[in-house]
């Protein structure tokens, strides 16, 4: 268990976050990444003043970083230590002008908060990413539906990625006016558009991709002389959500603003290569499915998953299968909500062989471990609200109350296989560890006076 926050730490590390923000103008995405680092030095030194800071905890910091691993399981990637090691050496250099610190720290000892020169240039190198070929997005592209006004948007929304590789955080949040089809180009205004940095960019679309202007030209007009979008709305206007008891969640619209994140896009991208049978380049299984509270798996992403759990089998790899709706029954009403025809999954299971050691899923909002079809099998609650568990005997709807929000860590190593849930939003507080010490000496008197 690690230490408590020491308060001084915390307070000099909110006035760096707050010099980084106002003085140097740091992002909240920036921002967030600095603490981060912070917190990881400032815990494996143990919360120790750092009014008693000396290059050897550095040093030590830097020897820590070369052994540890990533979420993933794989050692820290150069370019992450080097991201680490660079706000501990811009929070070293500002304690340098505090007051206070000026005679304890000296600036040069920021320095030792460096990689060796061969680990930075290795940081500073682009690392390679797996990306669709030209053929292969055009013949995801001629397979993705324009049938309905969403679809023609999901489309677009693909075209415009192929004509110009825009980074879809500026796509989310481009305007009608941003697109010239006569100069065949996007102007991205960083007073409208999320550029990185806050850079202006003009994009010219890519020569011989007829197909993906075809598509784009088609959803321009639908919003000129269909929708009766203006130019300064939304290029890609989010989706609107109608809730019925009947139905549970359905399409019915637009709303007239721009996607609150790029998930949508990025779900577009994922669904079209799934169509197509082609790499999808980091997709999970999916369960949802639009216009149903229950989840579901149409045959496609079956056979997909079948596929996925060959190659598995064939590389001797163990899986942990990871989807939004449980499909297995907690005995609950919730049931009502679970995944749809589960065996259809369950049987593709089963006839794959693959070496499944744990399923993971969510949306009943209920902290269970269990089995299903015989799997090791476990859902988790919420982060927004936890659903009221619901024993055998007791009858009418249950009941949802708030909660500390959670989540669940896997962890494995390859013979042991476990799930921690946490609860990351708890107010409960932390025991005195002299309790354990002082309930663990009463525990030794008491065997030796029974022996006695």
């Amino acid at each position: 268990m690690s230490k408590r926050p020491n308060e001084k730490n915390e307070r000099l590390k909110r006035r760096f976050l707050e010099y980084r923000k106002y003085a140097k103008r740091l992002s909240e995405k920036s921002l967030d990444r600095e603490i981060s680092a912070l917190e990881r030095f400032d815990i494996w030194n143990g919360r120790k003043d750092f009014k008693s800071f000396h290059i050897e905890q550095a040093m030590g910091f830097r020897s820590h970083l070369e052994v540890s691993k990533s979420t993933k399981g794989k050692p820290l990637a150069k370019s992450s230590m080097r991201a680490i090691l660079s706000t501990l050496r811009e929070f070293i250099l500002w304690l340098t002008q505090q007051d206070g610190f000026r005679s304890k720290i000296k600036a040069a000892d920021a320095d030792y908060f460096n990689l060796s020169r061969r680990d930075e240039a290795e940081a500073r190198a682009a690392p390679p990413r797996p990306a669709p070929s030209i053929p292969q997005a055009k013949h995801a592209l001629g397979l993705m539906p324009s049938t309905t006004a969403h679809k023609k948007r999901d489309k677009a929304v693909f075209a415009l990625l192929c004509l110009t590789g825009i980074r879809v955080a500026a796509l989310a949040s481009l305007k009608i006016k941003h697109v010239d089809m006569r100069e065949k180009s996007v102007t991205q205004n960083p007073r409208e558009v999320a550029t990185k940095f806050g850079k202006s960019i003009d994009t010219f679309f890519a020569k011989d991709f007829a197909e993906a202007e075809k598509a784009l030209a088609e959803w321009l007009t639908y919003l000129d002389q269909t929708a009766l979008y203006g130019p300064d709305d939304p290029l890609f206007p989010a989706t609107a959500i109608q809730a019925s008891i009947r139905q549970g969640f359905t399409a019915t619209g637009f709303h007239r603003n721009h996607w609150k994140s790029t998930e949508p896009i990025r779900k577009i991208v994922r669904q079209a290569f799934e169509a197509a049978n082609l790499p999808n380049y980091g997709l999970m299984l999916d369960s949802s499915e639009p216009g149903l509270l229950r989840g579901d798996l149409c045959e496609w992403r079956l056979s997909w998953a079948a596929k996925r759990l060959a190659e598995a089998k064939a590389q001797g790899l163990k899986v942990i299968l990871l989807l939004h709706h449980n499909p297995c029954a907690l005995q609950m009403p919730v049931d009502t909500y679970r995944l749809e025809a589960p065996e259809k999954l369950l049987k593709v299971l089963h006839e794959s062989g693959a070496d499944i050691i744990q399923i993971l899923a969510g949306h009943c909002h209920i902290t269970t471990a269990g089995s299903w079809g015989g799997y090791p099998c476990a859902t988790l609650s919420g982060n927004q609200h936890s659903v009221e568990p619901f024993l055998r005997g007791r009858i009418g709807q249950q009941d949802c109350y708030e909660s500390p929000a959670q989540y669940a860590v896997i962890m494995s190593d390859g013979v042991n296989c476990a799930v921690h849930f946490q609860s990351y939003v708890n107010e409960s507080t932390i025991m005195d560890p002299e309790l354990f010490r002082l309930f663990s000496a009463l525990l030794s008197r008491f065997r030796i006076s029974n022996r006695a």
